[in-house]
């Protein structure tokens, strides 16, 4: 036996519709939509030299996406929290270093405010290395007007320079890269 529950609204227990149907299979709701926005990703443009042992904003000119046009990729490389989006946020990143093989440790820190709020270091520990690729992920709660930054180090026994990596070749697999969505809350 077959059981049929014909309505045309359904409605929570103050009397507020929810759900409605105009009769020809057409739906309407009224139920909040549930996405992670704000939300942004960007990428460097091109191989970014940095000092040795020197604490860096990485310059990610290049954005993947920008839900909220929050993220400046050409003057200050960081993502505000826009008006009203206050929340948690997922923030992510990486830095790949590239030297010659003389790397002791490459590090990536997500900066709140201008300050260090977490950061994850790769140590080749009483040796030497050529790239190194450290990953960061946090849940950081942020209010309106607050900003994030990624920034990275690589620390080299020689003292020399080294490189943020940067591969046209690979424009799939992006080797340095940061991002951020806002959680549903």
């Amino acid at each position: 036996m077959t059981s049929i529950i014909k309505v045309n609204e359904i409605q929570d227990a103050g009397g507020n519709t929810i759900l409605s149907s105009n009769g020809t299979g057409t739906f309407t709701s009224n139920l909040p939509s549930a996405v992670n926005t704000p939300a942004f990703e960007a990428s460097l443009s091109s191989t970014q030299a940095i000092n040795n042992a020197s604490y860096t904003k990485v310059q990610f000119a290049t954005e993947i996406f920008d839900t909220n046009s929050a993220y400046d990729n050409s003057t200050n490389y960081r993502f505000t929290v826009p008006s009203g989006q206050g929340g948690k946020y997922v923030v992510f990143g990486a830095v790949q270093s590239n030297s010659a093989n003389d790397q002791y440790n490459t590090s990536v820190y997500i900066y709140v405010n201008g300050s260090v709020y977490a950061g994850n270091t790769i140590n080749f520990y009483n040796t030497t290395g050529s790239e190194a690729s450290p990953y960061i992920q946090y849940i950081v709660n942020l209010s309106a007007g607050d900003y994030l930054e990624l920034f990275g180090r690589c620390d080299t026994a020689s003292g020399s320079n080294v490189a943020f990596y940067y591969s046209s070749a690979h424009s799939q697999a992006k080797s340095t890269y940061f991002g951020a969505y806002k959680l549903i809350e």
